[in-house]
């Protein structure tokens, strides 16, 4: 298994997609790649067509996955309030990658057994699998998405976010191998030999000193250090 990310501030998209991939078929030395994974800027807003194509040319990978972000990170670097491409590329023996694009419709009832939702998805839960996606948050409920798999897939990692940088339904975009999509939610059910650990970036930094939270309501802060 093997992993690469690059990111590039180009203010053209095929000349910021190009130098990413420059990078990854440098680190990669040559592999053919099983999935990359993109994070486009809305600076590119008028190109995100071209996004699966160029993608597709530059890297040629089985699986490609993305969308569009208000801010993009990668190799350690984040570019926010400027243009800016960060792919991920990934090559993983040995694992299976079940690709799906879903509508609010296409949800079954919240009380549906779990078979539904293995169809749904194309994966069933005694394979263990693990889920990236990410949705248009005007378009599609996640946590309706999130409850229901959680029903269903009791002991699989579910991770992704929401594709952000539009002010209205239709902006957003989503990259699903050879589609650009504007609706919904996408991901990728990954099964095999892998394992997946969950990691919350705040994207923040420490300020004073370290308080202890004594009092809390969910995810509701309500006293620290007994105040």
């Amino acid at each position: 298994m093997k992993w690469s990310s690059a990111v590039s501030e180009q203010a053209v998209l095929e000349d910021a997609i190009d130098a990413c991939a420059q990078s990854i078929k440098n680190a990669m030395g040559g592999d053919e790649l099983d999935l990359t994974v993109a994070f486009v800027s809305p600076h590119y807003q008028d190109s995100y067509e071209q996004v699966a194509d160029l993608l597709a040319d530059k890297l040629g990978a089985k699986q490609v996955f993305g969308c569009c972000g208000g801010g993009v990170i990668g190799n350690g670097l984040e570019i926010e309030q400027r243009a800016g491409v960060s792919i991920t590329a990934a090559v993983l023996p040995d694992v299976t990658i079940q690709p799906f694009h879903l509508q609010v419709n296409h949800l079954p009832d919240l009380d549906a057994g779990p078979d539904k939702w293995e169809t749904l998805l194309g994966v069933t839960a005694d394979r263990n699998p693990h889920f990236v996606m990410v949705a248009d948050p005007f378009s599609f409920p996640v946590q309706d998405l999130l409850m229901g798999m959680d029903f269903a897939f009791p002991n699989s990692v579910k991770i992704g976010g929401l594709a952000s940088g539009a002010q209205r339904q239709g902006g957003n975009a989503l990259f699903l191998n050879g589609q650009v999509l504007r609706t919904g939610a996408i991901g990728l059910a990954l099964d095999g030999n892998i394992v997946v650990d969950t990691v919350v970036a705040q994207g923040c930094r420490p300020v004073g000193e370290p308080m202890r939270i004594s009092k809390s309501d969910r995810n509701m802060l309500l006293e620290l250090d007994g105040q």
